[in-house]
């Protein structure tokens, strides 16, 4: 809901949407009509939108891996472990499971 009224959007990748979804979007939008609603399916993004957010993101570095976690999880999964089981251990500065 906007100071303008209610707004309903449909968010779909455009690559997604097939013959049979123009025609479900059409229906939507004579709902909303009739609502009183404004409707819009948004398919793709504005690139100029995006430029900002994406800049930071193209110049990041490979980061390290501080707490050293990566070769605690790696033996886990490699001893069958489910990922759910290592993820909330705490592992000490050696790269060892601690308690």
């Amino acid at each position: 809901m906007t100071r303008h009224g209610v707004r309903l959007v449909d968010v779909r990748p455009e690559a997604l949407i097939k013959g049979s979804d123009r025609e479900s979007f059409a229906a939507t939008a004579e709902v909303a009509i009739a609502r009183g609603w404004r409707y819009r399916v948004a398919a793709r993004r504005r690139e100029h939108a995006f430029a900002g957010p994406d800049a930071p993101a193209s110049r990041r570095r490979p980061q390290s891996d501080p707490p050293g976690p990566r070769p605690v999880l790696f033996a886990g999964v490699a001893d069958g472990r489910p990922l759910g089981e290592l993820a909330p251990l705490p592992c000490n500065g050696s790269g060892a499971l601690g308690g």
